[in-house]
């Protein structure tokens, strides 16, 4: 058994080092690269007549609801398509997070920079699925609860090693949305089945979609993922080639 996970670790450090698609230069400046990707800030909303892409707080009384986080949901709502450009986990990890209010409302301007220095890109990112989970119902979907007005959450790492001992403590934390899978024409496009057979099976996968700052979660680093850094919307996911 040590041997075979010796053997997953040497293979996935080759796969790493020799994926022409990584640039030589970036492989530990993920900061440099990400920050250098072009950025789309302004998306394009789906759906709004059944749900206001902006979100929708709990009714605390009649009329009155609570206050949600627009900037933040209005990028989880988008459903426009990128020019996606290849990221590894470790990049990904390696981008600033610490220190930033939970609610966009209450950012400073320095705040405000420094996200936007990375948010926004298309980023195609490879790895292992540790784990897919149906979520229930929050403000970014108005409150619905029902199956298809629910997120799907996965965790990806980068090596199979940490998929197979269900690892999150460096997993970048990715979510196909409502909307997104509202868009496919052909109904298996999106499926918790398959997506779990290929976590099951070891399969290599890539990811792609925005990069997003979910600024919710500090407490959950180095126990439930590995950054607040997000995947979110996933576009697009398929076995890597």
């Amino acid at each position: 058994m040590r041997s075979l996970m010796a053997g997953l670790l040497v293979a996935a450090a080759a796969t790493f080092v020799s994926d022409p698609r990584i640039r030589t230069g970036h492989r530990q400046d993920g900061r440099a690269y990400v920050a250098g990707m072009t950025k789309v800030p302004t998306p394009t909303e789906g759906d709004a007549a059944t749900c206001d892409p902006a979100g929708q707080g709990a009714l605390k009384s009649p009329g009155v609801f609570a206050r949600v986080d627009t900037g933040t949901d209005l990028l989880k709502n988008r459903i426009d398509e990128g020019a996606y450009q290849p990221v590894t986990v470790a990049q990904l990890l390696s981008l600033p997070w610490q220190g930033v209010p939970t609610r966009r409302y209450n950012w400073a301007a320095n705040d405000t920079a420094m996200v936007a220095t990375y948010e926004s890109a298309p980023v195609a990112l490879e790895g292992y699925i540790v784990a897919i989970k149906e979520e229930g119902k929050e403000a970014t979907n108005c409150g619905l609860d029902v199956p298809e007005w629910h997120d799907w959450h996965m965790w990806v790492v980068a090596t199979e090693v940490e998929a197979h001992n269900k690892d999150k403590t460096r997993a970048i934390v990715i979510e196909v949305t409502p909307r997104v899978r509202a868009m496919a024409t052909d109904p298996t496009t999106w499926s918790k089945t398959q997506i779990a057979s290929w976590a099951r099976e070891g399969q290599r996968m890539r990811v792609s979609g925005w990069l997003l700052f979910d600024p919710d979660h500090p407490p959950e680093v180095g126990k439930s993922r590995g950054t607040t850094w997000e995947v979110h919307p996933v576009m697009k996911l398929e076995p890597a080639r």
